[in-house]
């Protein structure tokens, strides 16, 4: 469901919430519609997304309670859409207030065509440090593509429309959430049901629609559409600038095996950040939370600088001595790494490199001859006083 106005509809409408005033239809979903207005208090516009159930049963009022629990502890993330609140329309329908974005990348390739590779990779390393959010916070978005991947006024991405997430064990989908097929994994295809890999693939067929200008997988209807995910190998771009690197990426990303595909968002986006480099720019920096809840923006963080926790990857702490041992970090990136240096561990558990050895027995012969020339120095001033 879009939340920006570019398309927005002549339909006015008169008062629809109380504190929100200049109401305009903007477009209309299967559970909700969106009008842009105004909220009086503040000033500004925004969109309100007022859902077409009652929420008069208990499935109902639970997927609402779902969203706003999702889009609350998410929409802080700066690449994910901010909901200011939720609300009640006048006459007793739940709706939510989102800030309100003027485009979106479905639109963009419509206009523009396929992304420039520099964009396309930058747009991928923000919106797979989105996901891993919402994976750390057990949120399974389920309906990624370029219509959800909105445009801020100042040209950064946001992931939107959580509207079909789920969040703990709450993982079934039905035949009318709202999917869009052509960006679904195969397994969700074929059961309906998807975790965090599921997100994985449907971002790679993302990217590969913003990189190639179509969809991965295209067909006349949409049970061709499925045969060809279910049974198709994932294409190449077809594009002479796309490196092997991020055509095998892509490709690996949308792996008919959950477990051949990158093992998490932020490993996706971390090798996205891998292709910027291979090409000489300067890698994304991609914002994350450490365990204490800290947002990380991980534009220096070593790739061994992770923790596993669960099935989610976190950034771990920098250790500083880690640090020196490894190389200098900045705020703009790690300076010259060595190949071997980005597959490198360094184990701070136990005093077990040259360096830290070299160290401490350095410190104990120190230690010691001073002693020993303290212990001289007070001897011979015993002998003369004698």
């Amino acid at each position: 469901m879009a939340v920006h106005y570019r398309d927005a509809v002549t339909e006015h409408t008169s008062t629809l919430v109380d504190g929100f005033d200049d109401f305009v239809k903007i477009g209309s979903g299967a559970s909700s519609t969106v009008y842009r207005a105004r909220q009086i208090r503040m000033d500004r516009p925004v969109a309100i997304k007022v859902l077409h159930a009652d929420l008069s049963n208990d499935r109902d009022r639970r997927v609402f309670e779902r969203e706003c629990r999702a889009m609350g502890v998410l929409s802080r993330h700066p690449h994910i859409v901010t909901v200011y609140s939720d609300a009640t329309t006048v006459d007793g329908r739940a709706c939510l207030v989102m800030e309100l974005y003027h485009g979106n990348y479905r639109e963009q390739l419509h206009e523009s065509g396929a992304l420039a590779l520099a964009e396309l990779l930058a747009v991928g390393v923000k919106v797979g440090g989105a996901l891993q959010a919402a994976h750390d916070m057990g949120v399974v978005h389920r309906d990624i593509k370029p219509h959800n991947i909105f445009l801020s006024d100042f040209g950064e991405p946001a992931l939107g429309d959580f509207g079909i997430s789920t969040i703990d064990d709450e993982r079934s989908i039905t035949a009318g959430s709202g999917l869009s097929v052509a960006y679904a994994a195969p397994e969700v295809v074929d059961d309906g049901t998807g975790d965090f890999l599921s997100d994985v693939y449907s971002l790679s067929a993302t990217l590969f629609h913003l990189v190639a200008g179509h969809a991965p997988f295209t067909a006349s209807g949409t049970q061709s559409v499925m045969r060809r995910i279910l049974e198709d190998d994932p294409p190449s771009t077809g594009r002479a600038d796309v490196p092997a690197t991020l055509d095998d990426l892509l490709r690996s990303g949308m792996a008919k095996d959950p477990a051949a595909r990158p093992e998490s968002a932020e490993e996706f986006a971390r090798r996205l950040r891998d292709v910027q480099h291979e090409l000489g720019m300067e890698p994304t920096a991609l914002p994350l939370r450490t365990e204490d809840g800290r947002q990380a923006s991980v534009g220096a963080a070593h790739p061994s600088d992770v923790v596993e926790v669960g099935s989610v990857r976190r950034p771990r702490p920098v250790d500083a001595e880690a640090t020196l041992l490894r190389g200098t970090v900045s705020g703009s990136g790690r300076s010259s790494p060595e190949p071997s240096d980005l597959d490198g561990r360094v184990d701070l558990s136990t005093a077990s490199s040259p360096a830290r050895r070299g160290r401490f027995d350095r410190s104990w012969w120190v230690d010691g001859a001073i002693a020993a020339s303290v212990a001289a120095l007070v001897a011979f001033a015993l002998v003369r006083i004698l």
